[in-house]
């Protein structure tokens, strides 16, 4: 999917993950398992986010993206801006990202949101980040907190609401495993910097998944191409960012720039194509599919995951074969025909 570009706004679609302040969120302290080993960002990546010169590098980066969110059918769904500004946060020279997109999906109205406070060396000092959905009958609202310490660590606090059900929960992340963190916040400023110094063939940092897991997050150069803007042409670069988590498909985003810097599309559609593409060579999951969801719907059962897991545990090489005859020891789907006067005339003994 590619979306088109007018003067002074940009359109995207409505692919965009943000953060909020950690102040008054208290919750248990979890600490990462001790046999796993968090992934670590290449020391050229490592080397990339030191050299940075920030009144050099960010001279040009700091300005205001406003936004049209788009469908794949090219319907207006909501606004998108992000702005990068200089700050201070507790006393320190810092940039202040603050990005908000809001609109509505199929009727469903859903936005995200996102303040960061980002240092020098696009290390994060404070970022708040909020996404809601707010569905009829059990809306969902997510916020998760990331504030750098006096010592370094990072503790993260999330609190997710699903109607009428809150979880909370708190982390710390020491700062030894935190080298080459790249937040959302920090992300939205690094795509703009290698637009300015030169995208690499491919740089390995670190972010967090969708739930605040440590993975690698890997950057790619994309090929340029050209995208025609009210009958001009104007050459745009690319680069694509692909988060791997260790629990989770792996995310990407494909996103172009203008040579100054400004968004003119950004797309997450890799993992879409490769979804069509494993479905296009497997048409038997469709049947497969169908054939579940009308035998489902003609039993109408009350526990639906038991009735599935029974459903497809036929296909399992693993479990015993069924009793050929416990088809017919299950209650028939249609019961009137058990009462039928017809039935029981014919099955009465003929005098």
């Amino acid at each position: 999917m590619e979306v088109g570009l007018v003067p002074g706004m940009l359109m995207i679609p409505n692919y965009f993950k943000s953060v909020f302040d950690s102040s008054g969120i208290s919750g248990e302290q979890l600490a990462p398992p001790a046999d796993v080993t968090p992934p670590s960002a290449a020391p050229e990546a490592v080397n990339f986010l030191e050299s940075i010169v920030p009144e050099v590098d960010y001279k040009y980066l700091l300005f205001e993206d406003h936004l049209v969110t788009t469908s794949d059918t090219g319907k207006e769904l909501g606004e998108f801006k992000v702005t990068v500004e200089p700050a201070k946060h507790k006393g320190i020279e810092c940039f202040l990202v603050h990005a908000n997109s809001h609109g509505a999906i199929d009727g469903v109205p859903c936005g995200t949101s996102i303040t960061a406070y980002i240092g020098n060396n696009l290390e994060t000092l404070d970022q708040q980040h909020h996404e809601y959905v707010k569905l009829e009958n059990c809306p969902l609202d997510r916020k998760t907190f990331i504030v750098r310490q006096e010592d370094g660590d990072y503790v993260v606090n999330r609190v997710i609401t699903q109607g009428e059900d809150i979880q909370r929960s708190s982390k710390t992340v020491k700062t030894d495993v935190m080298k080459g963190f790249i937040s959302e916040g920090s992300n939205l400023m690094l795509h703009r910097l290698f637009i300015e110094k030169g995208i690499p063939d491919s740089l390995q940092l670190i972010s967090f998944d969708s739930d605040t897991n440590l993975c690698p997050a890997i950057y790619r150069r994309l090929e340029e191409r050209t995208q025609t803007v009210e009958n001009t042409e104007l050459k745009v670069y690319g680069i694509e960012r692909t988060i791997n988590s260790s629990i989770d498909l792996p995310t990407t985003w494909q996103s172009y720039f203008m040579k100054d810097g400004h968004l003119t599309s950004r797309v997450q559609e890799e993992l879409k194509a490769d979804h069509a593409k494993y479905m296009r060579h497997h048409p038997e999951l469709k049947a497969l599919l169908a054939d579940f969801m009308q035998f489902l719907l003609l039993r109408k059962p009350d526990d639906v995951i038991a009735f599935s897991a029974d459903y497809f545990a036929a296909f399992s090489t693993s479990m015993p074969s069924p009793s050929p005859y416990l088809a017919s020891q299950s209650v028939t789907p249609f019961p009137n025909s058990r009462t039928n006067t017809k039935i029981d005339q014919l099955r009465a003994p003929t005098r």
